[in-house]
């Protein structure tokens, strides 16, 4: 089975060798081929436990820096989670002090107005429908819907 993997792949890298059509993924391509046999020695090496990815990058420095010191890490350094725990509560801060003001304002509106606003725009209800369960005409709740546009666009 190994050999008829190998004559495949070989057979590919002749392909392309022969087409000549040298693009961007051909050359990617051709890469994986040729590297092919490479890798799949290195896996069975690291299944085997022979091989470690963790290798030494350059061994004749001083100061040998190895593979797996390159990887980046996503965790934040002391200095870091500090700034973000401040960015996240001055947000928050500034969230609650936005939500205190709306419903600050939301307090001055009268009644009918406060139930018009819930209806339509929080409890997603139809004109008609608000206008059937208010008692009123669905030209009324058009115009206070109105109205209470021009005071949604201030709490904004």
């Amino acid at each position: 089975m190994a050999n008829k993997v190998s004559e495949t792949r070989e057979e590919e890298i002749e392909r392309f060798a022969q087409i000549g059509k040298w693009d961007e993924k051909s050359y990617h391509t051709l890469d994986l081929l040729l590297n092919q046999e490479f890798e799949n020695g290195e896996r069975r090496a690291k299944r085997a436990g022979v091989l470690s990815y963790n290798r030494i990058m350059n061994p004749q420095s001083k100061h040998p820096v190895e593979w797996g010191d390159t990887f980046a890490s996503s965790d934040l350094n002391p200095e870091e989670s500090l700034i973000f725990k401040e960015e996240q509560e001055e947000k928050q801060r500034e969230s609650s002090e936005k939500a205190a003001m709306i419903l600050e304002k939301i307090d001055t509106l009268a009644p009918l107005d406060k139930d018009i606003l819930f209806g339509i725009w929080v409890d997603k209800k139809k004109q008609k429908d608000l206008a059937a369960e208010l008692g009123m005409s669905t030209r009324t709740i058009r115009r206070h819907c109105n109205d209470l546009d021009a005071f949604i666009n201030t709490l904004r």
